[in-house]
């Protein structure tokens, strides 16, 4: 599990400020429907870390029960 330091929480704070402003200035959004783009990412940016420890974890699990293997494994890919 990653720790919320305070720099990931101002990252997390401008990446919502940032998305607001490209929603909003550059694509020309509402502002109801901006906050929620802004929303939707903010999310996405706080789920990176936590995605990225799940695949990790998965790849080495997948890698570690796949050792024991041998070739055969790379006839079946």
């Amino acid at each position: 599990m990653p720790k919320f330091t305070l720099k990931y929480v101002l990252m997390t704070i401008a990446a919502i400020i940032v998305g607001l402003l490209v929603s909003i200035y550059i694509i020309g959004l509402p502002l109801q429907q901006a906050i929620n783009e802004a929303g939707i990412a903010a999310i996405a940016f706080l789920g990176g870390p936590f995605a990225s420890n799940y695949v990790l974890a998965r790849d080495k699990k997948n890698q570690e029960s796949e050792q024991g293997k041998g070739e055969s494994n790379f006839f079946r890919r």
